[in-house]
């Protein structure tokens, strides 16, 4: 008999829904566990911005008194006074190959945001405030996804859309061969482009005054945001919070603010694909772990360039042309052989131009869904 219950954010509740998918990925070669204490962190509220904007619940299904799906569904009321539409997320959906299961933890999560006046569920979405990863991957399901990025089976999707779930917003995400992008045409012209329109690029120090600069960060992001975005731009504090809880995989040589004058009006940040390490170590900060990542972050070769943004008036003048050519030199020099570009809006043209230009390949897709509650 399948029952669903309503998992309290105990940490025991907390380890028990972090687990499931140690089971149903049990085996599978391309499946990364994430590091389990970071994640049962997040999930209790630790450092984490979004469950402080609203309301949220944990759901577990049962078959007996074996686990078999879980769902986390919420509401983020300060989005909604942004967008004014009545949208309750999901996030860390799983279950295994049953529809029944699938559907039980889907019913839950649904009355409950129906009971909460919502008009429709969103999701897959992130279970905290960053954006680095969206949706439900339903292209390129070949190899492991990069740190912070989702993996799912293709059954998944299955599931979802079978359940009633339509698109709701595509992501898309480009590799680029370092062998493959020509940089030498690209340094001369990025030199003339800054004393052209004024501007110079800074590395960060995520060593330093991670505040200040997540301050700078903030007020570059809220100018360049699009309006259109379903999201809250985020605050410096938001920002900060992020940097801390990111800080061990931050790499001073992949973080850029680009400045006229003092005012920042450009920032980019590739993070090392920690992932190659994760799936040594199980989600666990062992002894063994913490040794795998001391003596391996040297020798991840791949990166993923997880954000970028440039104010509206320094657009199309090559400031994402200086920050992505730095990046890549840096990358260069450390041995890294492909860089990652992820997650795209399938709406957002400029930067699907830019990554084309560079020679990015489109490999994987991402699928935002969302289902009626009316």
């Amino acid at each position: 008999m399948i029952k669903v219950v309503e998992l309290k954010p105990t940490r025991r509740n907390i380890s028990a829904f972090v687990r499931l998918p140690y089971d149903i990925y049990r085996g599978d070669p391309f499946w990364v566990p994430p590091l389990l204490a970071d994640q049962k962190q997040l999930l209790r509220g630790k450092r984490n911005g979004l469950f402080d904007n609203g309301v949220h619940k944990f759901f577990m299904a049962y078959d007996g008194e074996r686990p078999v799906a879980r769902v986390l569904a919420g509401i983020d009321y300060k989005l909604m006074e942004r967008t004014q539409v009545k949208e309750g997320y999901i996030s860390l959906f799983e279950s295994y190959n049953q529809f029944e299961y699938a559907k039980a933890v889907l019913d839950a999560a649904a009355e409950f945001l129906r009971s909460e006046g919502m008009d429709a569920m969103v999701g897959p979405n992130p279970p905290s405030f960053d954006d680095f990863h969206k949706g439900m991957l339903v292209k390129g399901f070949d190899d492991p996804p990069t740190l912070y990025n989702s993996y799912n089976r293709p059954y998944l999707v299955e599931l979802f859309e079978k359940y009633g779930f339509t698109k709701y917003c595509d992501h898309y995400a480009y590799k680029s061969a370092m062998d493959e992008f020509n940089a030498d045409r690209y340094e001369a012209l990025l030199e003339r482009a800054q004393n052209r329109f004024g501007f110079h690029v800074k590395q960060m120090d995520f060593k330093g005054d991670i505040r200040a600069q997540a301050k700078d960060v903030a007020r570059c992001v809220s100018e360049a945001f699009p309006p259109h975005w379903k999201l809250l731009p985020p605050t410096a504090e938001d920002i900060y919070r992020e940097f801390k809880r990111m800080q061990f995989f931050l790499d001073d040589q992949y973080g850029f603010l680009a400045y006229a004058d003092d005012r920042p009006v450009g920032f980019a940040l590739s993070v090392p694909d920690y992932n190659q390490l994760f799936k040594k170590m199980h989600g666990r900060l062992t002894p063994a772990g913490i040794w795998i990542l001391l003596t391996g972050r040297k020798k991840i070769d791949q990166l993923r360039a997880v954000m970028q943004f440039v104010v509206p008036d320094f657009q199309n003048k090559a400031v994402n042309g200086v920050m992505y050519y730095r990046t890549f030199e840096n990358a260069r020099r450390a041995g890294i052989r492909v860089i990652e570009g992820s997650t795209i809006d399938e709406h957002n043209i400029q930067s699907i131009v830019s990554m084309e230009k560079t020679g990015g390949k489109l490999y994987r897709i991402y699928r935002q869904y969302t289902c009626p509650l009316r």
